[in-house]
């Protein structure tokens, strides 16, 4: 019966993840990225950041093995950490704050937490780390290394996800502009990312 509960939470996740997918892959493309104050390397990552979701929470799983998943959100952990600093040190100078500033530190904390969850898992024979990468098929048993760092994630994702999840809520939007907003996004991936975290302990 737990093996069915939680190939049914796998499913449910994959799909939200999947229809996530729909708003990252049309800010990716839209031509006006830039004059909206958009910038595509954001957008790009989150993307990516969505699809190593799916690909984590999926039961079937994906045909990137883990450690081409863990080379990817390193990159886009450093790329945006980078960013972050360097917004920081800008707007410093300036006097205010530099736009893009609270994105990019979000997408870097998610690469990182991300990439600790794949870092972390067990590694023992048997476990599915090969060319088809699923953490759905982990071991119940098995438990992430670092539980503390795990806690500490999913409560940090878990109050960032309640802070847009207000925001949200307060704004005038409706349904369709909540389904593609960041907020919702945010809201989204820190929920789904915090559940898997506390999961895997």
């Amino acid at each position: 019966m737990a093996g069915s509960h939680q190939a049914m939470v796998s499913w449910l996740l994959t799909v939200i993840f999947v229809l996530l997918l729909i708003p990252c892959v049309q800010r990716v493309t839209r031509p006006d990225v830039l004059r909206t104050g958009r910038h595509r390397d954001s957008d790009l990552a989150e993307l990516l950041l969505t699809l190593a979701m799916v690909a984590m929470l999926s039961p079937v799983g994906g045909p990137i093995p883990a450690a081409g998943w863990q080379a990817v959100l390193l990159l886009v952990a450093t790329y945006f950490l980078w960013a972050f600093l360097r917004d920081r040190r800008v707007s410093s100078f300036a006097g205010h704050g530099a736009h893009g500033h609270g994105g990019h530190g979000h997408v870097a904390n998610h690469a990182v937490l991300m990439f600790y969850m794949l870092t972390a898992m067990p590694h023992e024979p048997g476990m599915s780390h090969g060319p088809w990468f699923t953490m759905a098929g982990m071991d119940p048993s098995a438990s992430l290394a670092l539980p503390a760092l795990a806690i500490a994630g999913a409560v940090a994702l878990a109050a960032d996800a309640a802070l847009c999840g207000t925001r949200l809520v307060r704004s005038s939007a409706g349904a369709g502009a909540w389904y593609s907003s960041r907020e919702a996004y945010r809201a989204t991936m820190g929920l789904g990312m915090a559940y898997s975290l506390v999961a895997a302990i």
